[in-house]
């Protein structure tokens, strides 16, 4: 089971991958940079995910994630991917969502197959994929 959270909200009991840009100075996960967001411009959560599935799905990035998918369907694992995204620091910028890259990964990653989760926060505060 793959398990989207961020640093602050993963447990400590499985392996992580950092998906983010950069990770907290206290952390040292393998990073998974092909899984990293880019700045992109939208106009609100589902042109964000648009564009982020877009970029995610095309060239090497997309192969990496197979790759990735791939393997951990072999190893059958349970593996937390983590972001710095969590209410409390979305509600400092002044957001009562989450609106968080790894809605959309989860997404990619449960449609090539694997069992995928969205922690407490992405389910209860993020906003949904429209499939």
């Amino acid at each position: 089971m793959i398990l989207m959270t961020s640093f602050a909200k993963r447990p400590h009991d499985m392996i992580a991958y950092s998906v983010a840009r950069w990770q907290p100075a206290h952390e040292n996960l393998t990073e998974k940079k092909y899984m990293a967001p880019k700045k992109v411009k939208f106009e609100d959560a589902e042109d964000f995910y648009k564009k982020y599935i877009d970029l995610m799905t095309t060239g090497q990035r997309w192969y990496q994630i197979q790759k990735f998918v791939d393997r951990e369907q072999k190893l059958c694992r349970d593996v937390a991917l983590c972001c710095w995204c969590t209410i409390s620091q979305q509600r400092l910028k002044g957001y009562n969502t989450i609106m968080c890259h790894t809605i959309p990964l989860g997404w990619l990653l449960k449609e090539s197959g694997l069992m995928v989760k969205l922690d407490e926060e992405r389910e209860e505060f993020g906003i949904p994929m429209r499939v």
